[in-house]
């Protein structure tokens, strides 16, 4: 039974000149000067009673204030989004997991409000951030006000306060109650799904209107261990929210979904993963990763790499890109990166074999494609030059188009985004379901068989056409013989 908590805690700081609603604010309120700068402190490890806790934060900083020219300049600088941003940076810098999505395991979800209360001179500045547990109690809750006198650099306001907060919910004596209240049945029930329900009798990764079974296969809740894979690395990306494009809905999940997978079902250790999302996943971002997994994989390793975003073809020639963070649709052949070049890197690893992963398309047709304005909607798409190591494993065929789950309009603006192509995908593996002969491994072959057929069918309940494709280098062999996965339990 968890316990009832007491009201929140207000941290001992003075006031000062409302800071967080971004540069454009803070320029506004006089943060200018070039002397007497207070350093925005060093975030420290939380608690390791506490540090093991999942937090969910999914949704943009509220922000409120009485003045209503103080509201407006804070929603023209997109201080809602920019503070999550920064306090995701934060819990993530003290060891705490921070998800985006219920499609991942989470035992908190953190609510963040910003208010300024007053006018100028005098207007107070507070932060509350509160940790809602599942059945919705309050397992936690700060308070935090700008201290008073107090001038930082222009573009470190939003850091000085969250680094702040992610200090005290560390040391959180509150917070660490809870974990203990709360860890004998924690992990089991949001790991493999069991004893947790939401109102509707689904579980409560569930969007609005989908099935109990659609949503555990989605959810990543259960998951399960296969063998670890000591020598092999992962490079999983994820970008949604773009400078310069739409943004692929889901984009950020399903890789957050797949980096799950990675370490849970893969067996991939912590250190050999890494994780590049929205606005780290700019080009520079994406060449350093490539870079690391050419220096650090060992000789017979295997690699694999996942990405999640939009694709566009080279409108001159039709090869293939893979967008970036940062990348501009009108100049794709200078902003993004060319699909065969980064087969090209990942084939100069030492790896024996890698797996790449892509839930984007290149037609420019829609989906998980994007054209420059008043380019043609169709491009003849290049097939990417294969690597001998490599085996890659696409969303769609040629000109089709990705997309997201069948019947997400109709599931409501509550509804979860996720890709069709990365939501079977992960459930065909990350549950060991397709293991179709039951010898307790996965291999490409019977993973192709087991997402192909579901998102073929399930995409023309959207009207397209969306057929995943296979292809492998000559030193790969057979899918058949590439073996993704081993250990499961036999049938």
């Amino acid at each position: 039974m968890r316990s009832t908590f007491a009201a929140p805690r207000t941290l001992p700081f003075s006031l000062s000149c409302f800071f967080a609603f971004a540069p454009l604010l803070a320029a506004a309120c006089g943060h200018v000067a070039t002397g007497g700068l207070t350093p925005v402190p060093a975030v420290h490890h939380a608690a390791r009673d506490v540090a093991e806790l999942s937090i969910l934060l999914r949704d943009d900083a509220t922000v409120t204030a009485t003045d209503p020219a103080v509201l407006a300049r804070a929603t023209q600088a997109q201080a809602g989004p920019r503070f999550r941003e920064s306090m995701t940076r934060a819990l993530e810098e003290a060891g705490f997991h921070v998800v985006r999505s219920t499609a991942s395991a989470w035992d908190v979800e953190a609510k963040i409000r910003l208010e300024a209360v007053g006018s100028e001179p005098d207007m107070r500045q507070i932060y509350r951030l509160t940790l809602v547990a599942h059945d919705g109690k309050t397992a936690d809750e700060l308070v935090w006000e700008w201290p008073k006198e107090t001038l930082v650099a222009l573009d470190a306001v939003h850091d000085f306060a969250s680094h702040h907060m992610a200090n005290a919910l560390g040391d959180s004596r509150r917070l660490a109650d809870f974990a203990a209240a709360t860890a004998p049945g924690r992990a089991t029930a949001q790991r493999t799904g069991e004893g947790a329900t939401a109102s509707n009798g689904a579980p409560p990764s569930a969007p609005p209107g989908a099935s109990a079974a659609s949503a555990a296969g989605a959810a990543g809740a259960a998951f399960v261990a296969a063998a670890p894979q000591p020598a092999a690395y992962a490079l999983i990306i994820g970008v949604e929210h773009y400078r310069d494009a739409p943004p692929p809905a889901g984009a950020r999940a399903d890789a957050e979904h797949f980096a799950a997978l990675a370490k849970k079902t893969l067996g991939l250790k912590d250190d050999h993963v890494h994780v590049a999302l929205d606005e780290r996943a700019t080009k520079t971002d994406i060449e350093e990763h490539l870079a690391w997994l050419e220096s650090t994989v060992p000789a017979g390793g295997r690699v694999y790499f996942y990405f999640s975003g939009h694709g566009a073809p080279d409108t001159s020639n039709g090869s293939p890109y893979l967008l970036p963070y940062d990348a501009n649709p009108r100049t794709v052949e200078r902003t993004g990166i060319a699909l065969a070049s980064i087969m090209k890197s990942l084939g100069k690893t030492r790896a024996k074999d890698v797996l790449a992963i892509v839930d984007a398309c290149f037609s420019g047709a829609g989906g998980r494609s994007v054209l420059p304005p008043g380019a043609r909607p169709l491009v003849r798409v290049k097939e990417a030059p294969p690597v001998a190591q490599l085996a890659l494993f696409t969303a769609s065929s040629g000109s089709e188009i990705s997309g997201p789950v069948a019947g997400l309009a109709a599931a409501g603006a509550g509804a979860r985004a996720e890709g069709l192509f990365t939501h079977y995908l992960v459930e065909g593996l990350g549950t060991g379901i397709a293991d179709t002969d039951g010898d307790g491994q996965v291999s490409l072959q019977e993973l192709g068989d087991w997402v192909r057929p579901r998102v073929a069918r399930d995409a023309k309940k959207d009207e397209r056409e969306q057929h995943p494709a296979i292809t492998v280098g000559t030193g790969v062999g057979a899918p058949a013989s590439f073996i993704v996965a081993y250990g499961f339990a036999n049938k």
